[in-house]
């Protein structure tokens, strides 16, 4: 089924997430188009969120 519902502007997903809850849907169903492909991005040598955390932790 469906999960996730794609607006294309701000205004949208505004306007979205004060319906959604009306119809028993979570407001966090709705995400943006720059969400999804800024999360789909991998750019050469790009490291995980997790790498950082630990080399911080190694630091301390």
């Amino acid at each position: 089924g469906v999960t996730n519902m794609a607006a294309i502007c701000a205004i949208c997903k505004s306007q979205f997430t004060k319906v959604l809850p009306y119809y028993g849907m979570d407001m966090d169903m709705i995400v943006s188009v720059h969400q999804l492909v800024s999360n789909a991005i991998i750019l050469t040598g790009q490291t995980s969120d997790d790498d950082d955390d630990e080399s911080e932790d190694d630091a301390a």
